[in-house]
């Protein structure tokens, strides 16, 4: 069972997962066809696999020519042969959707789907990647993530829509940090400055906080201003306060079970309350 759960998380399934079912959260807000959204929700499965295989690939390249695989690198170097051909999976669903969708929903999306790419491929001075540069990779993963979830509700009202991408930075940005705890180790190895290896922990932990706390004032707002009801309120509410419970009290930062399993589920939980209760 443990085998099969590594498998599912370190082939990036997993997170090619959470990262579509979290952009689709607010799909039944959305005038818009659906059929063309659901398409897209795919098109993001196929080339977030096709990233992050990348993405660890390189990492692991990086990690190995130091000389230190460990950690969860163990298991993902078990996993490297199956690499490529879950990169042809993606690649294949991927360009089918593209030829499915619209330039107007394909345009949208070219600014984040370029960001991303720079996020892993190392193409910069000295081979750095954009994530390499100082304090900057949580900000674009919380900025692409962020963009890819509400771009399809631009016919709302403004401020509903800077409410929903303020409260989406917010929740990316927390959930992200724990992550920059447990990678201090392997980024000051490669001496890349981040908030998580320029700060303590305890800083961080008071900063992850003050997020939640902003993502659940603006929920009400919005519960207030009629736009979300209160069901969805309450159980993405008890989501944020079960995620802080778990990562205040948590030391090391080194359990990936924990952090790759349910804190990248919470996309998924995330995304799954949106589809069933904002209808």
């Amino acid at each position: 069972m443990k085998k099969a759960f590594e498998i599912y998380l370190y082939s990036n399934v997993h997170i090619s997962l959470c990262a579509a079912v979290f952009c689709l959260q607010y799909l039944h807000l959305s005038n818009q066809d659906h059929r063309q959204f659901w398409l897209f929700g795919v098109l993001l499965f196929g080339s977030s696999l096709c990233l992050y295989c990348t993405h660890r690939y390189i990492g692991y390249q990086k990690l190995k020519k130091k000389d230190s695989v460990t950690g969860r690198y163990v298991s993902i170097e078990k996993l490297l042969p199956l690499y490529p051909y879950l990169f042809g999976i993606g690649l294949v669903i991927s360009i089918f959707c593209i030829v499915q969708l619209g330039l107007e929903i394909l345009i949208p999306l070219s600014v984040p789907a370029i960001l991303s790419m720079l996020y892993v491929i190392p193409i910069f001075p000295q081979n750095k990647r954009l994530r390499d540069l100082p304090y900057i990779k949580i900000f674009i993963l919380a900025l692409c993530w962020t963009w890819f979830a509400i771009w399809y509700l631009f016919p709302l009202d403004l401020s509903t829509l800077i409410y929903l991408a303020i409260e989406s930075f917010c929740f990316v940005f927390a959930i992200t940090l724990p992550f920059d705890l447990r990678d201090r180790s392997i980024d000051s190895g490669d001496n890349v400055i981040t908030l998580a290896n320029s700060n303590s922990t305890p800083s961080i932990k008071r900063l992850i906080i003050g997020l939640f706390l902003v993502c659940i004032v603006i929920l009400v707002l919005l519960y207030g201003n009629a736009i979300l009801p209160v069901t969805y309120v309450i159980l993405t509410t008890a989501l944020y306060l079960l995620l802080l419970r778990i990562l205040i009290y948590e030391k090391d930062f080194d359990n990936d079970f924990l952090l790759t399993g349910f804190v990248d589920g919470s996309l998924m939980i995330k995304g799954l309350l949106g589809l069933i209760l904002l209808i």
